[in-house]
């Protein structure tokens, strides 16, 4: 790492040129003058909302198996909200920054901010309120769409024109090592819960439900195991406290995961907050006419 900022400083075409983050909103404010970099703010947004984001990409198809399945069509209905919301919210966000180009801060903030809402509001989700996770997915994933891909519209205006595939590569690869932080916390999260809690509630609720000690472990083994054969030596009352048992544990576990995302996101939501008015550089010239 430090060899690659040494090089950074001497190479003549370097990965990361500082000609990328000389823009500013305005020259006043001496104090904050680091943040008001509209190159800075909009790549470390786009950190911390990658991280954001892979909560519920990664995690609300899980979730919605565990909790609402096993039957793959229900769950693919489950799941469509998300993706008709991403595409909307990428969609109409871009229209927003051409048509309303003093208020792209406040487009951002709207976004990061509903986006923020709805995966933290995932946490609520339980066995009996697929409804509910359907709506809240769709608010996630459409303020999503206002924060995946026109910070990188609005950074390609900003920069210089010989940067523009440059700082548009950046960007998405600052998102992916966001999503890759974020992945990892929610998965350790995750694994973490299941594995301090998911036998021994579902061991508890078994026992509680008539089944006797000593045929604990086969239970368990058959119950994880998948294996249909000898889960039908079982009475139905087990098999079902067992599968309740799984189904609260699961839900305990990706409430965490929500929770978590929030700081994430609202990391994301101050660096919209802090962006500033960018419409100096919002403009009709074209960087490279190919006619």
């Amino acid at each position: 790492m430090v060899g690659f900022v040494v090089w950074e400083n001497i190479a003549t075409y370097p990965m990361l040129p500082a000609r990328l983050f000389t823009n500013k909103v305005s020259s006043r404010c001496p104090i904050f003058l680091m943040f008001q970099r509209v190159s800075i703010l909009l790549l470390l947004m786009s950190l911390v909302f990658g991280a954001n984001f892979w909560s519920v990409a990664a995690f609300w198809p899980l979730q919605a198996q565990q909790l609402y399945g096993p039957g793959g069509v229900k769950i693919s209905y489950d799941l469509l909200p998300y993706g008709y919301g991403l595409i909307a919210g990428i969609a109409l966000f871009n229209i927003g920054v051409s048509i309303f180009p003093t208020a792209i801060r406040e487009l951002f903030t709207l976004g990061a901010a509903m986006s923020t809402a709805g995966i933290a509001g995932m946490a609520a989700l339980n066995p009996t309120n697929a409804a509910l996770g359907r709506g809240l997915s769709f608010l996630a994933a459409f303020g999503s769409g206002g924060i995946i891909y026109p910070p990188t519209t609005v950074l390609t205006c900003v920069c210089p024109d010989d940067l523009i595939g440059t700082v548009s590569a950046i960007m998405v690869s600052i998102r992916y090592i966001g999503a890759s932080v974020g992945f990892a916390v929610y998965f350790n999260v995750l694994n973490r819960k299941l594995s301090d809690n998911l036998q021994t509630n579902v061991a508890n609720a078994a026992i509680q439900a008539g089944l006797s000690p000593d045929q604990l472990p086969g239970f368990l083994g058959a119950l994880f195991g998948s294996n249909s054969t000898a889960l039908a030596g079982y009475p139905l009352s087990i098999l079902e406290a067992g599968e309740v048992a799984v189904k609260s544990t699961y839900q305990d576990s990706f409430k965490l995961v929500y929770l978590i995302s929030i700081a994430f996101g609202g990391t994301a939501v101050l660096c919209c907050v802090l962006l500033g008015n960018v419409r100096k550089y919002i403009v009709d010239r074209v960087a490279v006419d190919i006619h």
